[in-house]
């Protein structure tokens, strides 16, 4: 039954809705700012809701967004973060002055509902007062969900000074913040940043370009590769350069503009820059790293493996098979069986016949536990009844058991493969059910045999 107070509150607010339909006199507006005001003073949850919501979609001016902000002293904590939200959501800058004055709230969750609010009504002075509460414990989540949504002139610039005055852990986190706003305008900065003193402010910022940057920056990108300080900033500048590329949808013409660029480099250089070509992939590029591995310069060719060990799919597969077979060192053996582990079950144009003899081929090859379990854990990305038939025997191998276990209820969590091949499933869920330790394996092993689902949390509460 609805509460007397609910009904006629719904009924103020239908008189409101249907009221702001026609063009009321000054004091008519008066009125109804005053008697939302009072909705939203109501000490019923129900009622202040029923008034929140004509803040935020109805009545309307900057002379209205000033009054209902004039409430936020007057009210208890709950009724202010409910206030901050509308007036976040209506978005009317006239309720700034207000949200700024319980940036300094006692109370937890006023002071969130303020920060957060300033990111929805601030501008590009609030950056400061907003990067400062980075480091708090109660402060950040809140500050970077506002820095995010803010908008407006000036506010990515405003972001880069901070970065240029902040300390290196601070750095990285504008840095980050610049991605989440998809700052495309601060790539400039983002090249200063790339060569910052503090590594790990470096890192971020290669980061960033990778996800920033066009294909006009990859000649600056393969200058800080060649520039790079250390190992990490490196890896980091690769691996934007190749997050640039594979924007392409054509894969053949990745790497051109990379290529383009090394046309004008000394042969060191495009030698520093093999990797990272071998990270983009295409035709054209494999076909400067293939001349390149038969290259009797061994600083050159050793480069170009390790660009054939980068490769992003599974097609140089069988030249890994044949550089493991060749090699001569145990760790250029390792290097190469560790690419194709990695390549072998990629999803890619191959079907799964060949993804699957590509794995049990490294399989053939391994030579430690450490890599034939990384193969076990590699097979569940083929789904398929030989996959299961691959995996299930290692179930009978005291070093292997448990992860074998595991793949196999990962293969029967996918019940297009499970359901027709039920005879064949049920045989190894037996034998997971028998030999697991994992009581969430075990769970989801019985579960399978029923043909029951599974999902993330059963998994959570699967230990209590």
């Amino acid at each position: 039954m609805i509460r007397p107070s609910l009904l006629v509150a719904f009924s103020i607010a239908f008189l409101l809705v249907f009221g702001l339909q026609v063009s009321l006199p000054a004091h008519a507006a008066d009125d109804l700012v005053q008697t939302v005001s009072s909705l939203v003073c109501d000490k019923d949850k129900d009622i202040r809701a029923i008034g929140l919501e004509q803040v935020r979609d109805e009545v309307k001016g900057p002379e209205a967004t000033r009054r209902f902000a004039g409430l936020l002293p007057k009210l208890v904590p709950e009724a202010q973060v409910g206030l901050l939200g509308a007036l976040a959501e209506r978005g009317d800058v006239a309720a700034r002055p207000a949200v700024l004055d319980l940036l300094n709230n006692s109370q937890a969750e006023v002071r969130g509902a303020a920060i957060r609010a300033l990111g929805a009504l601030g501008d590009k002075d609030d950056v400061s007062r907003l990067t400062k509460l980075l480091g708090e414990a109660n402060g950040e989540k809140d500050a970077v969900a506002a820095i995010t949504r803010l908008h407006g002139e000036g506010i990515n610039a405003a972001l880069c000074a901070e970065i240029k005055n902040a300390v290196p852990a601070q750095r990285v986190k504008l840095l980050k913040l610049l991605v989440a706003r998809h700052a495309i305008d601060t790539v400039p900065a983002l090249l200063d940043a790339a060569k910052d003193a503090d590594a790990g402010v470096r890192v971020a910022a290669l980061e960033a370009l990778g996800q920033l940057a066009g294909p006009e920056l990859v000649a600056k990108l393969a200058h800080l590769i060649l520039d790079a300080k250390d190992v990490a900033a490196r890896d980091e500048a690769e691996k934007a350069l190749m997050f640039i590329a594979q924007r392409n949808p054509e894969i053949d013409l990745r790497a051109v503009p990379l290529l383009k660029v090394m046309s004008g480099l000394s042969e060191t250089e495009k030698t520093t820059l093999l990797p990272v070509l071998g990270r983009i992939g295409g035709k054209p590029a494999l076909a400067v790293i293939e001349e390149a591995l038969t290259d009797k310069d061994e600083t050159r060719s050793l480069a170009a493996l390790r660009a054939l060990c980068n490769w992003p799919d599974g097609s140089v597969a069988p030249r890994l098979v044949e550089f493991v077979l060749a090699a001569k060192n145990p760790a250029g053996r390792k290097m190469v069986l560790d690419a194709l582990i990695r390549v072998a079950p990629l999803p890619d144009k191959r079907p799964d016949t060949q993804r699957l003899a590509m794995l049990k081929k490294a399989m053939e090859l391994a030579s430690s536990n450490e890599q034939k379990a990384q193969i076990l854990k590699r097979a569940r990305a083929i789904r398929s009844l030989e996959t299961l038939r691959f995996v299930a025997p290692y179930m009978d191998q005291p070093e292997f058991t448990q992860l074998a276990c595991q793949t196999v209820v990962e293969l029967a969590h996918h019940k297009v493969l499970r359901q027709p091949n039920k005879a064949e499933f049920n045989t190894a869920l037996d034998k997971v059910i028998a030999l697991s330790k994992d009581p969430v394996v075990l769970l989801r092993a019985k579960r399978y045999q029923k043909d029951e689902t599974w999902v993330e949390k059963q998994i959570q509460g699967a230990g209590k």
